[in-house]
């Protein structure tokens, strides 16, 4: 028995599939392609699947990472092609490759973010205003957390898990590329920081778009 990596993009339709939703789905389709993967045992056995950093709902990822655990010969290269073969629309199959890296060295995502403005709104004034805010003033966001079995809302400071950042006026639109903590560590989901921006300056967002590009390691190297 083998433990294999699948990374795979999850885009268009397929990014309002929740994580639980996707991962009864790869239970399907694992179970439909045939592939000789090792189930759990007791009650109600099912395949070994595990997805190193779930992604938000309505996020599209471009290099998303599934673990599965093989029995018998089947090489990388046919993994890749039975489960290819009865994927649905916006879920596609990029590597398939014996793991390497322990989900806990995952300590960064970078994302592209993309901003459709309201009309009256100018994306090179409201770039620049974006680049400002991240680099001198403290951005803040409410959150929820628990206190020993109670959950309270609790209000983060956002700057710290902001690596990296940069805001650029594009065809009329703002996109954002931006390195945040990512992990079992720290974590910052973008739409917070998204929210917190337009908070702190007026911005009227009409449509945002967020891709998560890569999984990275503390040392900003690929996650593999």
């Amino acid at each position: 028995m083998r433990l294999v990596r699948i990374r795979f993009s999850k885009t268009d339709t397929a990014k309002y599939m929740s994580h639980l939703d996707l991962n009864r789905l790869m239970q399907r389709l694992i179970k439909k392609s045939r592939l000789p993967v090792w189930y759990t045992e007791g009650f109600n056995p099912h395949a070994y699947v595990t997805f190193a950093l779930p992604l938000p709902l309505g996020h599209e990822g471009l290099n998303e990472s599934m673990d599965i655990r093989i029995e018998g010969p089947t090489g990388n290269e046919a993994i890749k092609e039975r489960l290819t073969a009865v994927l649905p629309p916006g879920l596609a199959i990029k590597t398939v490759y014996d793991t390497q890296d322990a989900p806990k060295t995952i300590a960064f995502a970078l994302y592209e973010i993309n901003l459709l403005l309201e009309p009256g709104q100018d994306a090179e004034t409201l770039a620049k205003e974006f680049n400002s805010l991240v680099k001198n003033t403290e951005l803040k966001a409410k959150k929820m957390g628990k206190k020993g079995k109670r959950k309270i809302e609790k209000e983060i400071i956002l700057n710290p898990l902001i690596e990296s950042f940069e805001a650029k006026a594009l065809d009329g639109k703002v996109q954002i590329t931006a390195t945040l903590a990512a992990g079992s560590k720290a974590n910052l989901n973008p739409d917070l920081l998204l929210t917190s921006l337009q908070e702190a300056s007026g911005a009227q967002i009409e449509l945002a778009k967020i891709v998560r590009k890569d999984i990275l390691k503390a040392d900003f190297e690929p996650f593999e």
